[in-house]
């Protein structure tokens, strides 16, 4: 899209689920030494999503939550 300076490009991008998605990998990848595997897939989405969403775009809350997936190795 469009934009008119480099400050309002950095809000769409940073607003952008391509940027949601890279960070929740970045944090992912770090924590669990790869990618999603197929069956963690539907876990990772819901930190991307919720990352948005219910975490308000606060990371720490995100690895909270991503400790706390089947996939980390939570009950």
């Amino acid at each position: 899209q469009p934009v008119a300076n480099l400050r309002e490009w950095g809000q769409v991008a940073a607003n952008s689920d391509a940027f949601l998605i890279a960070t929740t990998m970045d944090y992912w990848k770090l924590l669990m030494g790869q990618a999603p595997l197929p069956e963690q897939n539907a876990e990772f989405q819901n930190l991307w999503k919720r990352l948005k969403s219910q975490h308000n775009y606060r990371v720490a809350k995100m690895l909270h939550e991503l400790v706390r997936t089947e996939a980390y190795g939570a009950p």
